[in-house]
């Protein structure tokens, strides 16, 4: 399960510039900068937009201490742009696997929700 986590991670962190960047063959072309995979284009969710964070912040906020936390560790918090990017790929990976929320804390997100956190991971957490 390690190995495959970390696999999981490698893609996400090569994904950006596989899926957001702009293609350097289709540069002229005037259809490539309307594409779903430009990262440019207005639809690319900002930090502020990630509306799966409400959720994550409820254990997952460095305002949070001890049982507060309801066992998450001190050093993943998405409360702040700069946090959650540092464990966003990690956190995309548990939340696709069904790890995130943890089913006992009787939270759930839905796959629109889990969507455009891939889509702000993919596209660099702009």
């Amino acid at each position: 399960m390690r190995i495959s986590g970390l696999f999981a991670v490698i893609a996400l962190v090569m994904a950006p510039t596989i899926a957001c960047d702009d293609d350097d063959a289709g540069a002229d072309d005037e259809e490539s900068s309307d594409s779903a995979g430009d990262c440019d284009a207005p639809d690319a969710p900002r930090y502020a937009d990630v509306e799966i964070f409400a959720t994550c912040t409820m254990c997952h906020a460095s305002t949070l201490e001890g049982d507060a936390r309801g066992g998450a560790v001190e050093s993943v918090n998405f409360d702040t742009p700069e946090a959650a990017m540092m464990s966003a790929a990690a956190g995309l990976s548990r939340v696709e696997a069904g790890a995130m929320p943890p089913p006992s804390s009787g939270l759930a997100v839905t796959q629109a929700e889990v969507d455009e956190l891939e889509r702000w991971v993919l596209c660099g957490t702009p």
